[in-house]
């Protein structure tokens, strides 16, 4: 999801931690792909996930992105970020969707001078 290499290992290192402390084993991907490789086709990852002995796959991808000004906050124009992602889930011994889910991240700050 991330094109930075540094966003993308922390997010996934987030990922992981969250499954482990569930007690559910989880592999990162740059464990099995060097950091810098932005891998996005979806064969090579299921291969990916069968060499490491992976029975289930999350894909976290942008949906879509925008962007709006608004109000102001003490006088200083507000610049809200809205990020969807969505997540799939694809279970390794049918490559099959088996679940999804979807998230909207609302960020604020400071709008540059317009």
């Amino acid at each position: 999801m991330f094109q930075d290499p540094s966003i993308r290992r922390l997010f996934e290192d987030e990922i992981e931690k969250a499954l482990n402390d569930r007690r559910v084993d989880a592999v990162v991907k740059f464990a099995v792909v060097p950091p810098d490789t932005f891998v996005s086709d979806k064969d090579v990852i299921a291969t990916q996930a069968k060499e490491v002995g992976a029975d289930t796959v999350l894909i976290t991808s942008p949906a879509d992105t925008r962007k709006d000004v608004t109000g102001s906050l003490a006088g200083t124009a507000v610049l809200s970020v809205y990020i969807n992602i969505q997540t799939d889930v694809y279970d390794m011994k049918t490559n099959k969707l088996i679940s999804f889910a979807s998230a909207k991240t609302q960020i604020q700050m400071d709008a540059p001078d317009l």
